[in-house]
């Protein structure tokens, strides 16, 4: 029987170990497309050392021949206020820029929000107001985030720059709310405030 060992390593030290019988023969656990074997939960019975933050990475399994035994090693980082504040930004800025990529509804369809399709509309938009101060014609055919087109004339292309600009700016006012309230229970020292801050988005 092969055996499955669990560790939690802290700065390359290994802090606890588990090891359980593990029935399944290696060469039957499931594998992805290049073969290499799929990552899997990790039940732990017991508290998280003190001093560390619960919140861990995990890393593939690893078949160890000689031991023959299989391996997946967890990474933790100490439970320090700039940690946790610095792992609270990066899931701020992730959640808001897959707020933007998932773009937004206007006008019975759903546009693309990312910084390209921002720079796009913008630059139309620009070019229906020229247009219409200089009494000329502005048609286009927008493609929607479905992959529909979508007629616009001038009047229309302006609407939707304004929409998308207020899509966009409520967006970022959010996560920049939520930076500052991060900073601000940095600053006070709150350890428990920033572990038990819940980051959410309208």
């Amino acid at each position: 029987m092969n055996k499955k060992h669990y560790a939690v390593v802290v700065n390359h030290a290994v802090i606890r170990e588990e090891i359980a019988g593990f029935e399944t023969p290696i060469n039957e656990l499931p594998r992805d497309e290049a073969g290499a074997l799929l990552r899997r939960p990790l039940t732990v019975d017991e508290s998280f050392p003190e001093g560390y933050d619960d919140d861990f990475d995990t890393l593939a399994w690893v078949y160890d021949i000689e031991a023959e035994s299989v391996h997946r090693r967890y990474e933790a980082a100490p439970r320090d206020i700039g940690g946790v504040a610095a792992r609270l930004k990066t899931r701020i800025d992730a959640i808001r820029d897959q707020m933007l990529a998932n773009g937004f509804t206007y006008d019975g369809h759903r546009y693309q929000a990312d910084a390209a399709s921002m720079t796009r509309i913008n630059t139309n938009a620009i070019k229906a107001m020229k247009a219409q101060a200089d009494a000329g014609a502005f048609e286009m055919d927008w493609i929607d985030a479905d992959n529909q087109p979508v007629a616009l004339d001038a009047t229309q292309m302006i609407a939707l720059n304004d929409a998308a600009s207020v899509f966009s700016d409520d967006i970022i006012k959010q996560a920049r709310a939520h930076k500052d309230a991060i900073i601000a229970l940095t600053d006070s020292n709150d350890a428990a405030g920033l572990r038990a801050y819940v980051i959410t988005f309208s």
